[in-house]
């Protein structure tokens, strides 16, 4: 009897540890997930802010370019 009790006991116990370890490695790899998320929306938007600086400078060339041609157009 004694026996039959501390089999049941050390089979909950280890029913316990494998919950607690699946519920930890559930949690690692949320948290895990998670920062690959944010790695990768701050990867975008580092290159959302570099292909606007790029459009930023194209304009700037544009409007210096035409800011050359305007005294030539105002003149004919």
């Amino acid at each position: 009897m004694a026996g039959e009790q501390e089999e049941r006991r050390a089979a909950q116990r280890e029913k316990e540890r494998r919950e607690q370890t699946e519920q930890q490695l559930t949690e690692r790899r949320e948290r895990n997930e998670a920062a690959r998320r944010e790695r990768v929306e701050r990867a975008l938007a580092v290159q959302r802010e570099q292909e606007e600086a790029t459009e930023r400078q194209a304009q700037r060339e544009r409007a210096e370019k035409l800011g050359y041609l305007a005294p030539f157009v105002m003149g004919a």
